[in-house]
């Protein structure tokens, strides 16, 4: 019986590959540079949630 000698992306737990390069290290630095802007926008909109959310919270009691 034949034995695969390759691994798939989820068991390396790598990106996406293009021949022998990551996808990732193909995109350009204008790519990057707004994949980077988009995340901290969206950690921003989640801080923001959550500061509505616990505003009005007691430190060391649990949340109503």
């Amino acid at each position: 019986m034949l034995e695969r000698s390759y691994k798939t992306i989820e068991e390396t737990g790598m990106t996406n590959r293009i021949g022998n390069k990551d996808i990732a290290q193909q995109r350009s630095k204008s790519e990057k540079a707004r994949i980077k802007a988009w995340n901290i926008a969206s950690e921003e909109l989640k801080k923001a949630i959550a500061r509505q959310k616990y505003r009005n919270a007691v430190k060391g009691q649990p949340p109503p």
